[in-house]
């Protein structure tokens, strides 16, 4: 049976605890939440005596046909957890994983490994333990994902997590869900009302930097010229990443966008932003920034955020600083746009 790592808890509340689990991929969040949670299960089934055998460290394989073949001296149930991590057990070592997955008796046996290449997924033992009981494969997440995993995340502590706040944790943090589950255990900690939004985030959250990325865009939206470039150039000495910044700046240019369009369709300001999905408790914000830009100015700044990504990953030469500090002026209205589309067109 493949069972899901986000339906994992649901599978364990609603069945009795299997007698075989398999548990494999690259993604230690996830693979150390799914252990603990198994192990959980296994104390609420009232298995006490819990043995480790763990490769990395070296082990034995011949002890564990003579400990599956002995009774247990302190409980009737036992979990035998065998670690792999991103070793790869010899021949022997095969040979006895085989047969695990067609014992008889009340022991569970709880089997991780760290490896996720195509080469080990083609090996038979690895067939064979997935085939044996409950597989769970943990795999990296995307951005969308990490997204939707912090919202259950926070679900699970009472707490509910505004969708745009998921998505810059997500975004700042990605490829590192345990930076990304520390943030929202911060956050649950740190924020009283029952929904952690946009407001509580801006005070709560804090990367050791005097200023963080919303006072930057804030500031830009405001046309702070000054206090904009001071917030930058803040930013970048704290050693923030400017794919967080770009991230930033391409969710406010693309809601500027929305409410434009809206507007050249004629909606009223207060529709256009509601059709945008603004805040209320920004929409004289957004309505101050929007009013300085057109469509095509809008579009060129959407492309600007586009090459600090670029420039950020090697794609393209210069510095995303400067590309940034651009954008940040761009955006807070010191270049006009007749000097933004002249730029843009030799830029691009």
């Amino acid at each position: 049976m493949i069972v899901q790592p986000s339906r994992l808890d649901e599978h364990l509340s609603r069945q009795s605890l299997a007698p075989f689990y398999f548990v494999w991929g690259e993604e230690p969040q996830q693979m150390g939440d799914v252990l603990v949670a198994i192990r959980g299960a296994a104390r609420n089934a009232s298995i006490e005596e819990r043995l480790i055998f763990d490769l990395e460290t070296g082990f034995d394989w011949n002890a564990l046909p003579a400990l599956t073949n002995s009774m247990s001296l302190f409980s009737e149930r036992r979990m035998i957890e065998i670690r792999l991590g991103s070793k790869k057990p010899d021949k022997h070592g095969i040979e006895i994983l085989r047969g695990l997955g067609v014992l008889e008796g009340d022991d569970v046996f709880l089997i991780s490994s760290a490896r996720d290449d195509a080469a080990t997924k083609r090996t038979k033992w690895h067939q064979q333990l997935c085939e044996a009981g409950v597989t769970i494969n943990v795999r990296p997440l995307n951005v969308k994902q990490t997204a939707s995993w912090l919202e259950a995340r926070a679900i699970s502590r009472n707490k509910r997590l505004d969708r745009e706040v998921a998505a810059l944790i997500a975004a700042r943090n990605e490829g590192n869900l345990l930076a990304a589950a520390q943030e929202v255990e911060k956050l649950c900690l740190l924020v009283d009302s029952e929904t952690i939004a946009h407001d509580s985030l801006a005070t709560a959250i804090s990367d050791g930097a005097r200023f963080d990325v919303f006072a930057l865009v804030d500031a830009a939206l405001e046309g702070a010229h000054g206090r904009s470039l001071r917030v930058l150039r803040s930013l970048r000495e704290q050693g923030s990443d400017p794919t967080l910044l770009r991230w930033a700046f391409h969710r406010e240019i693309a809601t500027l966008l929305k409410v434009r369009l809206g507007l050249d369709q004629g909606l009223q300001a207060s529709a256009a932003m509601a059709k945008a999905g603004v805040w209320k408790s920004r929409q004289a914000l957004v309505r101050r920034a929007v009013n300085n830009h057109s469509l095509t100015s809008l579009g060129a700044l959407l492309d600007y955020a586009h090459f600090v990504d670029r420039q950020s990953k090697g794609a393209r030469a210069g510095d995303p600083w400067n590309t940034l500090e651009f954008l940040t002026l761009a955006v807070d209205g010191t270049i006009d746009e007749q000097t933004l589309a002249r730029q843009h067109k030799f830029q691009h």
